[in-house]
């Protein structure tokens, strides 16, 4: 043990020895600046808003596949859960008529499943019959002035789809009419 001491001391000495013979040039480290100057700092814009954070993936659509054919009166559209929604969460379908210039239609829904009716289904004269569709999910936000609700977006939007709706509800016949 006392030849660890002594060992240790003798250590202690060289070190000391040596450091003090290091010539400062190796041991001080300096670097030129010039004076720091002022620069602008950004200001906040008061009518700002903030930026919607994506919360969830987008979905991904299942049914009808896309450029289908859809014979039946009911037109069902299913897509994926990308998660349990909170309870001001809602998975928005974007319903629109391909060619007419028609708005789109959004039908709001906590399922992952939307049975489009007679509602939706062209007239048997109406040569309009293709569809275009997509699933986004949205959170409610607050209400606009005329009192509805207002969303903003809560995942990134599922690519769209087409089907072809060759369905007529007036008398449930089969309407076959060449696809665009």
């Amino acid at each position: 043990m006392d030849l660890l001491v002594v060992y240790l001391d003798l250590l202690v000495l060289v070190l000391v020895r040596f450091w003090e013979d290091w010539p400062a040039q190796f041991y001080l480290l300096q670097i030129p600046c010039k004076d720091p100057q002022p620069t602008d700092t950004p200001t906040p814009d008061p009518n700002a808003s903030p930026t919607p954070i994506v919360k969830y993936a987008a979905p991904a659509l299942l049914n009808p596949p896309d450029g289908a054919a859809v014979t039946g009166p009911l037109v069902p559209l299913q897509w994926t859960a990308v998660s349990l929604l909170r309870e001001d969460e809602f998975y928005a379908v974007r319903l629109r008529r391909v060619g007419d210039g028609s708005p789109v239609e959004s039908i709001y829904t906590r399922t992952t499943l939307v049975r489009l009716g007679e509602e939706h289904a062209p007239s048997p004269a109406d040569p309009t019959r293709q569809y275009s569709w997509e699933v986004t999910v949205v959170r409610l936000s607050g209400t606009g002035a005329s009192g509805q609700p207002r969303y903003t977006a809560a995942s990134y939007p599922s690519g769209k789809r087409t089907f072809y709706w060759a369905f007529s509800p007036a008398d449930g016949t089969r309407v076959f009419t060449p696809r665009p």
